[in-house]
């Protein structure tokens, strides 16, 4: 798994401000971001941890 590190800042430097402004759209959209900086699928297969 590859972290995008650039991408990741952006992602957070969006959270703080989503945080700021109370703005629970923006958040939802940084959060994707991270994720997507991260290679975190946006959903497993398989049981509550993935495993199965």
């Amino acid at each position: 798994m590859t972290i995008n590190h650039y991408l990741l800042q952006v992602a957070q430097g969006e959270l703080a401000i989503a945080q700021v402004l109370g703005d629970g759209k923006l958040w939802q959209r940084a959060m994707e971001k991270m994720r997507v900086a991260m290679g975190i699928p946006r959903y497993k297969r398989g049981g509550c941890n993935g495993m199965d």
